[in-house]
């Protein structure tokens, strides 16, 4: 199981928090990762709700930022990303 660590802002320490912690820098890394390995055919997907989620995925036209549509999620998909 992944855990990252942070630092507890009550009393300064360090603690261990299991999960991946989604940060801007590395959401955009992830993603990116997906993108490749979709152009390189080189992962299947059979899941049409994950299907789904990376159609109702977009790029805001003024920030240049990923996102998905208004109403809309993207879990499945940061989580296939993330688990390639």
């Amino acid at each position: 199981m992944y855990y990252h660590s942070v630092i507890d802002r009550d009393d300064g320490r360090q603690q261990k928090r299991w999960g991946w912690l989604t940060t801007g820098q590395n959401r955009t890394w992830i993603l990116d990762w997906l993108d490749r390995k979709l152009r390189e055919r080189s992962v299947q997907i059979l899941d049409k709700d994950l299907w789904r989620e990376m159609y109702d995925y977009i790029v805001d036209p003024k920030t240049g930022r990923g996102m998905h549509k208004k109403g809309k999620h993207d879990d499945r998909m940061i989580a296939f990303a993330i688990d390639l």
